[in-house]
């Protein structure tokens, strides 16, 4: 059930580059950071995210942004660089397009909703930003957000409030491609515990034990897990060396990445084992840490490990 939450107004200094108006407008949603006629502010200050849990709220200091209005300020897009909405969330490049903008006497409301921000050259929709509200001129802004839908553990709401001054950008602050994922979490090998539930009730523990989990490219939208050395009950007559799990689903969430799969035939030897077919896989992949759950065959398994090697 989506949380009730409660906005916070604010206000907040900002630093106002030149522009020239008279050139031509351009389409809604269209990124006009590279446009010689768009309005181009930066910013730099705290930004604050309440936890749905109720807990203390998560403060990030110095984040910059960066607001473009087009060129007759009736649209703007939003890029904030480096920012986390909660301690365990890797750090993101995330854009905003086709905000909503009403001028008054050279005061700005910003309004937006239902827009699915991109990360990268991807569209996330787990952080669909609702409820965008602001204002901004030539010596304030302020907005409230929120950002996810709060449908699930998975899909998080998390309200927003963004504090700045005046900036004037220093080389090197920011990369100015902007989006760029700047992602912490790089998978590598894990060292943990590894417990497999036997057919009698019994739980079979083994310790020191070794998972790597291995990202098929740069997306990060599926990878591997290689188990070196394990063996699943006292009565299997030798260790599996090297066996993985392939075609592994990641999603990028502010807990850091959830992993899902079923029905994986999971590769030893560079042969298919069918018996233990992989099934109800769940996980969480973090900078420091690996978590999994699934069903190995027969054995219900699961491993808890901490980072020993980055990849």
């Amino acid at each position: 059930m989506k949380k009730s939450l409660t906005f916070l107004a604010f206000s907040v200094m900002a630093l106002l580059a030149s522009c020239d108006d008279n050139k031509k407008d351009l389409p809604d949603g269209t990124d006009y950071r590279n446009d010689p006629a768009s309005l181009k502010w930066y910013f730099k200050g705290p930004a604050r995210t309440l936890q749905d849990n109720g807990g203390t709220p998560y403060t990030q200091q110095n984040v910059i942004t960066r607001i473009v209005f087009n060129a007759d300020h009736t649209h703007c897009d939003l890029f904030l660089f480096n920012v986390a909405f909660a301690a365990q969330m890797p750090l993101i490049d995330m854009e905003v397009y086709g905000l909503e903008v009403e001028s008054t006497g050279g005061v700005y409301k910003i309004t937006g909703d239902a827009i699915v921000p991109k990360i990268g050259e991807r569209e996330f929709p787990v952080y669909t930003i609702f409820g965008f509200e602001g204002y901004a001129s030539v010596s304030e802004l302020e907005f409230t957000l929120t950002c996810g839908s709060g449908a699930d553990e998975n899909n998080k709401a998390y309200p927003i409030e963004y504090q700045s001054v005046a900036y004037e950008l220093q080389e090197g602050d920011i990369d100015e491609n902007v989006g760029k994922e700047v992602n912490t979490i790089h998978g590598g090998l894990f060292e943990g515990t590894m417990e497999a539930t036997q057919s009698d009730g019994t739980v079979f523990t083994a310790n020191n034990t070794v998972f790597e989990f291995l990202f098929y490219d740069d997306k990060k939208e599926t990878g591997s897990i290689v188990m070196y050395d394990v063996t699943f009950s006292e009565n299997m007559p030798y260790p599996l060396d090297e066996m993985s799990i392939d075609g592994i689903e990641c999603l990028l969430t502010s807990n850091g990445y959830v992993l899902s799969g079923d029905g994986i035939v999971p590769v030893w030897n560079n042969s298919g084992v069918d018996r233990y077919t992989v099934t109800e896989l769940q996980g969480t992949l973090t900078s420091a840490s690996l978590t999994v759950s699934m069903v190995c065959g027969d054995y219900p398994l699961s491993f808890s490990g901490s980072l020993i090697e980055e990849e």
